[in-house]
């Protein structure tokens, strides 16, 4: 779960009704956490107002797959998202990454690595393809598609071999945040 609503808070979480995460910080991400197959239903409420769904989705979850769960939105009209995870081993000798623009407003965004452009407009609660590259440390802009201007830096990020990471920019236009979360 990636809590990514502008002005929630901490938020938790409940999987059919029983709590499965607490106290989540805005701009975190927790770890991957096990659940039953099936149909069910993910209920998102703001910690401090206990019993308020902010968020909720239905989701049939299938065996042997991951998701994230982005919650993003502004106040009133938060949403949790889904987002099917490929954490299969990156060929020898390389890394995955994937950009999830968690941006509460309706901007896109292009993505580069280091001076090369990865993803074009980057649209608002949308995932990229994987990118595969060699390990290394990278530094990833956002930048405005029109402009050309960064809005959002995530500098020095080393990334392993074998590694998948996902890279959030998080929050609105003027007051963007990196959440990084390592899936592999």
């Amino acid at each position: 779960v990636v809590n990514a609503a502008l002005n929630a808070g901490t938020i938790d979480g409940f999987f059919d009704g029983t709590k499965f995460v607490d106290d989540i910080p805005y701009a975190a991400a927790t770890a991957y956490l096990f659940q039953a197959t099936g149909a069910h239903t993910l209920t998102f409420e703001a910690t401090s107002t206990a019993g308020a769904a902010i968020a909720s989705l239905q989701r049939t979850l299938e065996s042997t797959s991951d998701i994230s769960v982005l919650v993003v939105g502004f106040p009133g009209a938060v949403q949790a998202i889904a987002f099917a995870d490929d954490n299969i081993v990156p060929p020898v000798g390389a890394c995955r990454v994937r950009f999830i623009n968690a941006s509460s407003d309706n901007a896109a965004y292009d993505v580069y690595v280091g001076d090369t452009k990865q993803v074009s407009a980057l649209a608002a609660r949308t995932a990229s393809e994987y990118v595969t590259l060699v390990p290394a440390t990278y530094t990833f802009t956002f930048r405005d598609p029109a402009s050309g201007a960064t809005v959002l830096t995530v500098a020095d990020q080393a990334i392993g071999e074998g590694r998948v990471t996902t890279f959030y920019a998080a929050g609105a236009v003027g007051q963007l945040s990196s959440i990084a979360s390592t899936d592999r």
